[in-house]
């Protein structure tokens, strides 16, 4: 598993083709106060569907960082909108384990 403290951005020459998994997450508390755990899941085309695949964990100050990003690189609509599962207010209160796909999560107006 991969525990992400700090995010650091580097441009890429091209994007290259990914293909859809399933995604799930979790809210799991931690010493330093509550990580963002992120799994995604082998694609249909794998020899074992649904196996796991990869798992990495944001911890408190990653998160922070990346509600920052969301803030600055995706709010298009000049309001201060941020997914609803990334503030701290509202860490607690989400289910764990549902998949990402599925969520269609609000926005929080910050």
């Amino acid at each position: 598993m991969a525990l992400v403290k700090k995010l650091v951005e580097q441009k890429l020459e091209h994007s290259g083709h990914h293909t859809e998994v399933e995604c799930t997450y979790s809210i799991v508390e931690g010493l330093e106060g509550l990580y963002l755990q992120i799994d995604t899941y082998g694609s249909a085309l794998r020899e074992i569907h649904g196996q796991k695949s990869q798992t990495i964990r944001f911890a408190p100050e990653a998160i922070e960082q990346l509600k920052t990003l969301l803030q600055e690189r995706f709010n298009n609509s000049g309001s201060q909108r941020i997914p609803l599962f990334l503030t701290s207010t509202v860490l607690p209160t989400i289910s764990e384990g549902k998949p990402c796909a599925e969520l269609n999560l609000p926005f929080w107006e910050i």
